[in-house]
């Protein structure tokens, strides 16, 4: 079934905000069948875009449609549009102010087409339809709002000036495939527990022990573990059943004892060395810090940013 989307959302008299002063074409709608479980959501209409009157016409259209294609889904079987529907000047990226006015006309469109699944093209469509920024640190993750399951990726704009991101964008959107076919599996509530008395310890230690692989991470007080003062704030550790907050130098923590917190993280040393996989995020930073404090450095046999590095020497390597 198909609606009228255009006549029924679209106010072609939008003065919300500066952009009609110098597009052609005011409030410029998606494009597919309504209602659908597919969307996917870009940025802003380009030239091609207004000249068509649909949104991804362009070279990055052409993109996007050759990335579903392999994954098997027809655009024709997806609902597109953009946070902003109106083309900013020479095709700069949207200002906050331009997407929070556009923000009603993309709500409308949600509440018209209830997707059960959305793709977030760039940073633009992650800030607006999820209120976060930095597509490279959530790009490939699920989310979930009011009930629809959102992925994030790079626009495909940008793999077109750095070709680097194609491949990136083509295992996102292979993934956001996989998440309609009911392959993959949105993750369950986020489990974590504040390690914060003896028994809360004692299971830990045993949840460390069972598990075949582990991650760890640090908070500290600042880059250098031998300065004055330099403090571990805690330690966190994951399991493939909880992650495990345990505080040592925190404000109320049981642990800031140095005595105590020797013996809390010589328990947890003694548990990690059988695990078979233990993997951190620059791992060699936290072991120093560890080292410096404990005396004991924890085993580390795989590091995710070295990978990256491994992978693209020139991409960003944060969390």
């Amino acid at each position: 079934m198909r609606i009228d989307i255009w006549e029924t959302l679209r106010n072609p008299k939008c003065r919300d905000c500066g952009l009609w002063k110098t597009t052609r074409y005011v409030c410029l709608m998606g494009d597919g069948p309504v209602p659908c479980d597919l969307m996917v959501v870009g940025e802003a209409p380009g030239e091609r875009e207004e000249d068509l009157r649909r949104p991804f016409q362009g070279k990055a259209g052409k993109l996007l449609d050759g990335c579903l294609k392999k994954v098997g889904v027809n655009r024709s079987d997806v609902y597109i549009t953009n946070v902003v529907h109106c083309r900013p000047p020479d095709n700069r990226t949207p200002t906050r102010e331009e997407i929070k006015a556009c923000r009603k006309y993309l709500e409308d469109e949600f509440q018209t087409v209830k997707p059960k699944y959305v793709l977030l093209l760039g940073n633009v469509a992650l800030q607006g339809v999820l209120g976060r920024s930095g597509i490279t640190k959530h790009r490939g993750r699920l989310w979930e709002k009011e009930g629809v399951i959102c992925l994030a990726t790079f626009h495909p704009a940008a793999g077109l000036r750095q070709p680097r991101y194609i491949p990136v964008i083509e295992a996102d959107i292979k993934r956001f495939a996989k998440l309609v076919k009911g392959e993959l599996k949105p993750p369950a509530e986020f489990r974590w527990t504040l390690v914060n008395d003896t028994a809360a310890l004692r299971e830990c230690i045993c949840d460390i022990a069972q598990s075949d692989a582990i991650s760890f991470d640090i908070e500290t007080s600042g880059l250098d573990s031998l300065a004055p003062g330099g403090q571990i704030w805690c330690l966190g550790i994951g399991t493939p059943q909880r992650s495990w907050v345990i505080p040592f130098a925190y404000p109320g923590s049981r642990f800031r004892d140095p005595r105590v917190a020797q013996k809390v993280y010589d328990a947890i040393y003694q548990a990690a060395q059988k695990v078979p996989v233990v993997v951190a995020h620059n791992g060699k930073f936290d072991n120093k810090w560890l080292t410096a404090k404990f005396g004991q450095r924890l085993p580390h046999n795989f590091d995710t940013m070295l990978a990256s590095y491994l992978l693209d020497e020139n991409s960003p390597h944060g969390l």
